[in-house]
């Protein structure tokens, strides 16, 4: 795999992992993750990246 898609995915999980964990229902868990879905699909690798802070 790609160093650079492995960072992505990574930190992209990480992130997921860190809001959801702030959620008090499946309905905010299920709705984080369609927002990330959304944002992922909308931008470019790099742009991700730097969202991230990487």
């Amino acid at each position: 795999m790609n160093p650079e898609v492995k960072l992505y995915i990574i930190a992209v999980l990480k992130k997921l992992r860190e809001t959801i964990e702030g959620c008090r229902s499946i309905e905010c868990a299920t709705s984080v993750i369609d927002t990330y879905i959304e944002a992922i699909d909308e931008k470019t690798t790099s742009e991700i990246l730097k969202m991230l802070g990487l």
